[in-house]
């Protein structure tokens, strides 16, 4: 098949056309298929949280479910020709191209939904689709993007828009020749082999506490979130590292990465209002900073941790011990909460 581009015009099964238009207002009344993310007057193919996407289509990331969508010969292409995101990411271009080029897309479904899953919930299948996650993420937002010059003068919605575009003439031939991206993915890759190197040395200790499902990570620094991925069992993490200075210690608590979706394939999360725990810790810690469960930058499922008035990381005067206690007793009796915030 001749490939269409995804910003234009993309042949389905040789009879239709399906547009691609990153979201704005002007589409907010049309009717448009809306993959990935949630936006007004849709049909959803998501596993963003209150998604309507039917069940027969419903996958851990969007674009599994785009490829269920892509392999279904009974979908109706011609019925919505518009096709929508709001957001730039690596599940998001993937499911894109799932939904408007599907003959190409289901001859790399494993590379395109191990890819999503490495961007979207930091789970780590191999170098290759980790490559492919960096390099997506590494042309809109990367230092080297070759388009960094051109989206500077854009807001983020049309910088978003304008490096879809771009990616639009990279699909699949980005995986196929991954050497020709390695300028995005070297440094990355290395930075999490370090990650896991120091794992496997055992410069990190795990304990698990099986009947809490959490997982105590201590180590000489914060982890890459895909090394706690890898090597933790646990639906929470409490990661403890030194302080700036080596005074007192630093931590952070998030849940599994990927509980703020919809995941029919992954076990369920339940989550608890983490606002009584850190006014419980405030009441013990002497340190300089505070506990927090808001902060800028907060990951979307970060959910707590120790920090200094503009945000930095500060020393706590509590053990990984009382914290890990505290953690637990909370985590069976806190107020659950019905969904974790949107991201």
């Amino acid at each position: 098949m001749a490939r269409a581009a995804i910003h234009g015009l993309a042949r389905c099964g040789g009879h239709c056309a399906l547009e691609f238009r990153f979201y704005n207002e002007k589409l907010a009344k049309k009717p448009k298929l809306s993959v990935d993310g949630l936006v007004p007057t849709s049909i959803h193919f998501s596993h963003f949280k209150g998604n309507k996407t039917p069940p027969k289509y419903k996958g851990d990331t969007g674009t599994e479910i785009c490829l269920k969508v892509a392999a279904d010969a009974s979908f109706d292409r011609e019925r919505v020709p518009i096709c929508t995101n709001d957001h730039y990411d690596t599940d998001g271009v993937l499911s894109v191209w799932a939904m408007c080029i599907p003959e190409d897309a289901l001859l790399e479904k494993d590379m395109a939904v191990r890819a999503a899953e490495a961007g979207d919930f930091h789970h780590y299948s191999n170098d290759d689709a980790f490559c492919v996650d960096a390099a997506i993420e590494g042309y809109r937002h990367g230092a080297e993007s070759p388009y960094r010059s051109t989206i500077a003068t854009l807001d983020a919605a049309a910088a978003d828009g304008y490096v879809y575009q771009k990616l639009s003439h990279m699909l699949p031939d980005l995986w196929q020749d991954l050497e020709k991206h390695k300028f995005l993915w070297e440094k990355p890759l290395e930075e999490v082999h370090r990650n896991f190197d120091a794992f496997k040395a055992k410069q990190f200790s795990v304990k698990e506490h099986w009947d809490d499902w959490v997982s105590v990570v201590e180590g000489p620094y914060r982890p890459h979130p895909m090394a706690v991925d890898r090597f933790c069992q646990g639906r929470v993490f409490l990661l403890a590292s030194p302080a700036p200075g080596g005074k007192g210690t630093s931590y952070a608590v998030d849940y599994a990465y990927y509980s703020w979706a919809d995941t029919p394939g992954r076990d369920k999360v339940e989550w608890v209002d983490f606002a009584p725990l850190a006014a419980a810790l405030n009441a013990k810690d002497q340190g300089e900073g505070s506990w927090h469960t808001q902060w800028a930058g907060q990951g979307d499922t970060s959910v707590l941790q120790y920090a200094g008035a503009t945000g930095a990381s500060a020393g706590s005067t509590l053990s990984a011990a009382e914290v890990t206690a505290a953690l637990r007793d909370h985590l069976k009796s806190g107020a659950k909460l019905a969904a974790p915030p949107a991201p």
